[in-house]
């Protein structure tokens, strides 16, 4: 590699200053994914979505957590809501 970044995020924050929205262009310019993120009535992330640049969901996450806010389980779905993949957090 020539050190040159392959691609950018640019990013949009909700009034409390989280995460709303993630952006990703190629090198070049050209959107290449975007992703909406949503948060729980503690604040936390509970589930981001996917997409590609013509609007069509690619797929979708939810983050499960304990009591005391520990992240437990992230699970990958389609958009159908069929099960892709998760990972578990100890």
């Amino acid at each position: 590699a020539d050190g040159t970044p392959s691609y950018y995020d640019t990013f949009v924050y909700d009034e409390a200053g989280r995460k709303k929205e993630q952006y990703r262009y190629e090198a070049d310019g050209d959107l290449f994914i975007y992703f909406n993120f949503y948060y729980n009535t503690n604040g936390r992330e509970s589930k981001y979505e996917e997409y590609w640049p013509d609007g069509s969901m690619i797929s979708y996450y939810i983050s499960e957590y304990d009591d005391a806010g520990r992240l437990l389980k992230e699970t990958r779905y389609s958009p159908e809501g069929e099960i892709l993949s998760y990972d578990t957090f100890d």
